[in-house]
């Protein structure tokens, strides 16, 4: 089969590599459709995964099937994450199987590639069938969205709130449909860079979109709030500058969700006086458990999300270093990657 393989940094080849078999537990799949995201950006940029295989988003049909697998069957069209919790750590009996010690022993890597092997505790615990009204692309959306709505769990959000997202990414944008799939969704402002991206957050329905670039973020939002601030800050540019003004932005009382890492353990300084006596809330978020995985499988079958705007344009398996250099250029958001097709939009 065929298998792209990340090189050195920015370079990448496609190499004929075994087909993949399935041991107990596990399926292969056949690859319909595979997503870019910004730790496969990373990796490309930096060849932290070189060499090696890489893409973690990804939708496909069950081809094989291993021993004891049960409720699929070859043929079966599904949705997947590419990693799940063991169920037997300390973490995982806490309930934040998201934290799970060994939840890269079985880590389905590879989906930039014609099949892709999806280990045992993935089968068992994030696999579902996949619906005919869902695309392969929009079911490829199962695991960054799970991850959303992992960190949403973590915070409260009400009606009357001004929840502030800072980076129009592929995550940003997710937070913003899944707020604005509530019943009564909150106030949300969008900050970042890039008109692209900015305009399809405002299209996507953000109250407000502030260019990052051109206007000062903590000017706006203090004065769309009669100087109190946000009651949500939602980081997810995982930038420096961003997480330094993320106490200006935040009000008393407020809670701060950290989504987007810095690179590296880099230090942030921060005024501990306003996080202790406003009893601001930092709260960070990683991976997704179970049940946050099911959660969004539900918000995609019953389209209340809908990320298929987010999609900038598709690329076969063979021009994936296309779509890689366009990221690298601050070209589009996400890419879609068709192992199997050639009829491709490249947009």
């Amino acid at each position: 089969m065929l298998s792209a393989v990340l090189v050195e940094p920015r370079r990448l080849e496609l190499a004929e590599v075994p087909e993949p078999e399935p041991g107990p537990g596990e399926v292969v799949l056949r690859v319909h459709s595979a997503l870019t995201c910004a730790a496969d950006l990373r990796a490309y940029r930096l060849g932290r995964s070189a060499p090696g295989f890489w893409g973690h988003e990804f939708a496909g049909q069950i081809c094989r099937v291993g021993a004891g697998v049960r409720g699929f069957r070859e043929g079966d069209a599904v949705m997947t994450t590419h990693a799940a919790p063991c169920g037997e750590c300390l973490l995982c009996a806490r309930g934040q199987g998201n934290l799970c010690e060994n939840m890269e022993a079985d880590m389905a890597m590879g989906g930039f590639a014609e099949f892709v092997l999806v280990g045992a505790p993935v089968v068992q615990q994030n696999m579902f069938l996949k619906p005919a009204s869902l695309s392969y692309a929009e079911a490829a959306f199962l695991e960054p969205l799970a991850s959303v709505v992992q960190g949403l769990g973590s915070i409260p959000i009400e009606a009357e709130d001004t929840v502030v997202i800072l980076g129009c990414g592929t995550i940003g944008l997710l937070y913003l449909a899944c707020l604005k799939a509530l019943e009564e969704p909150p106030r949300m402002f969008m900050a970042g860079r890039g008109t692209e991206r900015l305009e399809l957050a405002r299209t996507m329905g953000a109250d407000l979109v502030i260019d990052a670039q051109q206007e000062s973020v903590v000017e706006v939002v203090r004065e769309e709030t009669a100087g109190l601030g946000a009651q949500v800050v939602m980081d997810c540019a995982g930038q420096p500058e961003s997480w330094a003004q993320i106490l200006d932005l935040a009000g008393r009382g407020s809670h701060i969700l950290l989504f987007g890492g810095c690179p590296g353990a880099l230090p942030v300084d921060m005024d501990t006086t306003r996080l202790h006596y406003d009893q601001i809330t930092l709260v960070g978020t990683s991976h997704c458990s179970p049940r946050a995985v099911r959660s969004a499988r539900d918000l995609l079958i019953g389209h209340q999300v809908r990320p298929g705007p987010i999609l900038s344009g598709s690329y076969p398996l063979s021009q994936l270093s296309l779509a890689f250099n366009r990221l690298d250029r601050g070209e589009g958001t996400k890419f879609e990657i068709v192992p199997h097709s050639t009829e491709a939009t490249g947009r």
